[in-house]
């Protein structure tokens, strides 16, 4: 009996990291890329000047890089707000209002507290939103 409970582990467990080996692994981006990224969907969203798409690729890559340097990820409400509050300046009025918008659609996503949803409501509200 022990040997056949032992033959079980022994296959579950291989079984286990086959599975995981097979699985696809997505590569890594750099900060860069990652950044890069956020920044064209802002200027898709917002059509940004060439001046404020290099202000905006330089925030987030400020906040790619802070993100790295802290994998508990523990401050990532007040990062959020703070990324907010840094693009909220270099807006037009007209592209605030759309940001707005841009972040009330997007915020059920990916906010799963109650007081993570009222950040964002607190920003956009200061930040032209309807």
């Amino acid at each position: 009996m022990r040997k056949l409970i032992l033959f079980l582990l022994i296959v579950i467990a291989s079984y286990s990291v086959v599975a995981q080996e097979m699985m696809p692994q997505r590569p890594k981006r750099t900060p860069e890329e990652i950044a890069q990224k956020q920044t064209e969907r802002l200027q898709r969203d917002l059509q940004l000047t060439q001046e404020q798409r290099d202000t905006v690729y330089k925030i987030h890559l400020k906040y790619v890089n802070m993100r790295r340097e802290n994998e508990v990820r523990d401050s990532t409400e007040q990062r959020i707000r703070n990324l907010i509050e840094e693009l909220i300046p270099i807006l037009t009025e007209e592209q605030k209002i759309t940001f707005g918008q841009f972040i009330k659609e997007i915020g059920p996503k990916r906010q799963s507290t109650p007081r993570m949803r009222a950040a964002e409501a607190e920003v956009v509200s200061e930040g032209g939103g309807e």
